[in-house]
């Protein structure tokens, strides 16, 4: 019972380095610990892109490392030590459409909605990884 006890109120730090994808620190990155929907602990990354949350009870959290115009990372995390890492954030892909056509050889391809239409991507752009990009690259090149 005293090693479930001491397991309990052990406290571990989490700590690291928040990157773009060329390695530049990204100031004001947002790391966030939650617990059934509420924030636990969080912190921010300073100048050089680092950051430490100490004082976390061992167990099982939502992690969110958030900045602005970049994908997150999302992930559930257990802590029962001391970690560091690193995270490498990846700008968000944005872009406009003027317009797309799609040639569909199944009629369940389309659904009709009362407030518009879903279109269901084939397995080639399901498997894209993109399927925005795989959509404007079609509409662009073929």
């Amino acid at each position: 019972m005293v090693i479930g006890l001491q397991n309990l109120f052990a406290q571990n730090s989490f700590s690291g380095r928040v990157t773009d994808e060329k390695q530049e620190a990204l100031i004001g990155a947002q790391i966030i610990l939650s617990k059934n929907d509420s924030i636990y602990a969080a912190d921010l990354t300073d100048e050089k892109g680092r950051f430490k949350i100490s004082n976390i009870v061992s167990d099982t959290y939502h992690l969110r490392v958030y900045y602005v115009g970049y994908t997150p990372v999302e992930e559930d995390r257990q802590f029962n030590g001391n970690s560091k890492v690193e995270f490498s954030l990846m700008k968000e892909m944005v872009g406009t459409m003027d317009e797309v056509e799609v040639v569909a050889k199944r009629s369940d391809v389309v659904r009709r909605t009362a407030t518009g239409q879903i279109f269901y991507p084939s397995e080639k752009g399901k498997n894209s990884g993109d399927p925005f990009w795989y959509l404007k690259r079609f509409r662009d090149y073929e």
